[in-house]
């Protein structure tokens, strides 16, 4: 979140203004709520819009669609927030790379949503997104977006996604596998989605296990604040995944 929310009662930082972002699948923890949990989180909304709190709503789906756990709650908190107060502007942000599997293309998605907004509003948002977009990247990619179209648009699409989606499941699963029964200087972070799970590295410097890792065994990694460790197990084949987090907990260890 950009602010903290206040109370209640609490006018709060910048006068009741809230920017709060939810990214499910988390990037890097590779978690998503379940269904109580993500009722909790729209309850929470709800009760802070009526005090009127003015909230804009990020929910960045980068991930969306990797879910492995039957508990997980597979929709976007964006379609409750769209319509549950006029305090409320939900933001929902899509990403081709990740959801369509076509890394490199870089291509996003914006769609806009608040109970009550008007055709003045539509158009401002617009504008304001027009503005953001030309000052910044200029424009996207066209080549890109129209192979992205004509890809979504093949018989084969969701047959093709869906044989991805079962590769990925399969290496989160060994993943599960050996990590709950792998001991280690290093915790495992709650994981149940997406591409990633990080490691809480606790006493050992996260910095130095990612430059130990990559130089001295070739495994590249993500280290964050000294503290956390991110693993891409989803570019790891099954039959390697022991090997990864043997040696990922052997370094940990001699570091410590």
């Amino acid at each position: 979140a950009a602010s903290q929310p206040a109370g209640p009662g609490d006018a709060g930082p910048g006068q009741g203004k809230i920017i709060l972002v939810l990214n499910f699948p988390n990037n890097p923890t590779g978690y998503s709520p379940n269904a109580e949990q993500a009722a909790g989180l729209i309850e929470l909304l709800g009760r802070s819009a009526q005090s009127g709190r003015r909230i804009l709503l990020i929910c960045d789906d980068a991930y969306f669609g990797l879910f492995y756990e039957p508990e997980i709650y597979a929709q976007s908190i964006f379609a409750e927030a769209a319509d549950l107060h006029e305090n409320i502007l939900a933001v929902k942000v899509d990403g081709a790379t990740k959801e369509n599997l076509v890394w490199g293309f870089r291509i996003g998605f914006l769609t806009f949503a608040s109970r009550g907004l008007q055709q003045q509003g539509r158009d401002a948002l617009t504008q304001k997104v027009m503005g953001a977009v030309r000052s910044s990247v200029s424009n996207s990619s066209t080549l890109s977006q129209n192979l992205l179209l004509r890809a979504m648009s093949s018989p084969a699409y969701g047959e093709e996604k869906q044989r991805v989606f079962e590769v990925l499941q399969r290496r989160y699963r060994r993943s599960r596998e050996i990590l709950d029964r792998l001991e280690g200087p290093l915790r495992v972070l709650p994981f149940n989605s997406g591409y990633f799970l990080c490691f809480d590295t606790g006493e050992v410097n996260a910095e130095q296990l990612r430059r130990k890792l990559l130089l001295e065994q070739g495994i590249g990694t993500i280290s964050i604040r000294d503290r956390y460790l991110r693993v891409a197990y989803s570019s790891v084949d099954e039959e390697h995944l022991e090997e990864l987090y043997g040696t990922i907990m052997g370094s940990a260890a001699e570091l410590g």
